[in-house]
């Protein structure tokens, strides 16, 4: 009679996984839970109780600064193809091969920051799996635009590593060693990436055959959760901050403000454009509502200093030169928006919608079509 499959026991799992009798991760929420989108008893026995960062003797503001939740949205499910290291080993090397000679010049056009990503963080990889799959994930993604007859190949490929980076990164993040600090900021770039990835032209192809490969508006809305989620594990101040700033990883963190541009005019057709929707927009579409104009003001407010900041920047550069404009130049417009907003967007308001696709005009226009990002052209709402 053939022996029952065995798995080890799981002291501190979650009640479903006990229920059921099958093996829990233990992270909050489970990953079990997450795919079958119930509720796990380890989130929220982690908001009540978050265990503090070992090492560090710092806790953040907020238990809910760590909440993992946020990842689940790029997790590809139990479909992906399960292949052993021995039997990928060879591609894998020939993936990273491909990032740091062609993947990590579309991250970043500043000298610095791309040999960061070309010398230090692969070496970093090495001790960090959760990293070096991230790092493949993208590679896979890339090679997935570039190839076409063989982008059913490299999809699987991404998804496969994109779920063992996010599993091993909701770990690190959860018990943050000062010495991990640089590879959980260097995944958390790459999640940042693959997030914007899920609604682009390059998005991976979806299993639910009627939305067609099309980004879906929680696609969209899940941006808004990522970039947020991820601004809370990086916030000033804290003890991974810190860490950051006084490693070699500083030089991605920095250069993201622009300060000198408060004095620079925009075009007479940019500021007619935000003139428009402060006024005849909002004024036509929530009539009446003082509170949700007032919400909508302020993101458009916030919207045009960023592109303000763009039009500043790229005034520095000669015709003919390239402009060296990161995506995060615009990408913080989500983690600056405030939570109103989000909710009106969650709602579909008509008007909180218009200003979300003059935002993603504004990042297609002035990011992607600047830096040649072409396998991450974002869709214009």
């Amino acid at each position: 009679m053939p022996s029952r499959h065995r798995h080890s026991k799981s002291r501190h799992g979650c009640t479903r996984c006990k229920q059921r009798r099958v093996k829990c991760d233990e992270l909050a929420p489970c990953q079990n839970c997450v795919r079958r989108n119930e509720e796990c008893s380890l989130l929220q026995d982690y908001v009540t109780d978050p265990t503090p960062w070992p090492r560090f003797q710092v806790q953040l503001s907020c238990p809910n600064d760590i909440d993992t939740t946020f990842l689940s949205h790029l997790l590809a499910g139990p479909s992906v193809e399960k292949q052993s290291d021995e039997a990928t080993w060879g591609h894998d090397l020939f993936l990273m091969g491909h990032f740091t000679s062609f993947t990590a010049h579309t991250i970043s056009s500043r000298t610095e920051v791309r040999q960061l990503w070309q010398s230090v963080v692969p070496e970093e990889a090495v001790s960090y799996p959760f990293l070096a799959h991230g790092m493949l994930a993208l590679s896979a993604m890339h090679l997935a635009s570039l190839r076409p007859s063989q982008r059913s190949r490299y999809e699987q490929c991404c998804r496969r590593h994109q779920d063992k980076a996010i599993l091993g990164y909701r770990r690190a993040i959860q018990n943050i060693m000062p010495e991990a600090s640089g590879p959980v900021f260097a995944m958390t770039s790459l999640v940042a990436l693959l997030g914007l990835a899920t609604i682009s032209d390059n998005a991976l192809c979806r299993e639910d055959a009627a939305y067609k490969n099309q980004p879906t508006f929680t696609d969209v809305m899940s941006i808004f959760t990522i970039i947020r989620g991820l601004g809370a594990i990086l916030a000033d101040g804290t003890p991974l901050w810190h860490n950051i700033i006084n490693s070699n990883y500083r030089v991605a963190m920095t250069g993201h403000m622009v300060i000198d541009s408060q004095d620079f005019k925009l075009p007479a057709n940019v500021e007619l454009r935000y003139q428009q929707l402060t006024t005849d927009c909002l004024d036509t579409l929530l009539a009446g509502d003082k509170s949700a104009k007032q919400t909508c003001l302020e993101a458009i407010g916030c919207l045009q200093n960023i592109h303000r900041e763009l039009l500043f920047l790229v005034s520095k550069y000669a015709p003919d030169e390239e402009a060296s404009l990161e995506p995060a130049y615009v990408v913080k417009w989500f983690a600056l928006v405030s939570p109103q907003f989000i909710e009106m967007l969650r709602q579909k308001n008509t008007a909180a919608l218009v200003i979300l696709g003059d935002f993603f005009a504004l990042f297609r226009l002035e990011v992607i079509d600047q830096r040649g990002l072409e396998w991450l052209i974002v869709l214009q709402a």
